[in-house]
């Protein structure tokens, strides 16, 4: 089985997350962790947004979404005892 084909229970390959060729990433999330206080609610996530495409961030309730997409917009600044580690680039910028 290849690292594509992962099975349900096991976490795809992260070096399989990649733009195909020709493509530029619009967002690049590269091991990004995220605190709420000493709770880790993000735990080395990597995820490429080519430019150009339609993505939709699917999941389970509770299992990250929300908290992924408000340290896109940095509404954790807000609140104090927040904390990130890892990068999440806008074009070539580290937000």
């Amino acid at each position: 089985m290849s690292d594509a084909e992962a099975k349900p229970d096991q976490p795809a390959n992260q070096a399989s997350f990649v733009a195909a060729k020709g493509e530029s990433l619009r967002v690049s999330v590269k091991d990004l962790s995220f605190w709420y206080g000493d709770y880790r609610a993000l735990i080395d996530v990597n995820l490429p947004i080519p430019d150009h495409k339609v993505t939709a961030l699917i999941g389970p309730s509770g299992c990250g979404k929300s908290t992924l997409l408000r340290c896109f917009n940095r509404m954790h600044d807000l609140y104090s005892g927040n904390r990130y580690e890892g990068e999440i680039r806008l074009f070539p910028e580290n937000m």
